[in-house]
């Protein structure tokens, strides 16, 4: 499983990747720590699976969905919001902007990694079924 990490925090990434790896046997490829870096290798890598933070610094996480949602080829890419902003307004917004789920900081490690493997699931499928 192909799986980016975009948040400016090393811990909350380090952490995000232990866990991932111990509990799910999920490797994270890279990570990003500033929205420009993580469109970039969105770009170059084409992951399964986006973890991204809201509060970034410059531009928002919003707006890095809707720029990854903007780019030929990453449409269906899934992307899971992990963020401490855990306000029904965010929780909206990221639906609308294209986002696929919302985990809200501090997160049960089992819901991170059920959400994490239906997404990626859900994308092979259509994948399979194009």
């Amino acid at each position: 499983m192909r799986t980016i990490i975009i948040d400016d925090e090393r811990l909350a990434r380090e952490e995000l990747k232990k866990l991932l790896k111990d509990y799910h046997e999920i490797e994270i490829i890279d990570e990003a720590k500033n929205p420009e870096e993580g469109i970039e290798k969105i770009k170059a890598l084409k992951p399964d699976l986006i973890f991204l933070d809201i509060g970034l610094p410059e531009i928002s996480g919003f707006d890095v969905c809707t720029k990854i949602r903007s780019t030929p080829g990453h449409d269906g890419i899934p992307i899971l919001f992990l963020t401490g902003m855990t306000t029904i307004q965010n929780r909206a917004q990221s639906k609308l902007l294209g986002g696929n789920d919302f985990i809200g900081k501090p997160f049960h490690v089992l819901e991170l990694g059920i959400k994490a493997l239906l997404w990626v699931s859900k994308g092979r499928l259509a994948e399979l079924a194009a």
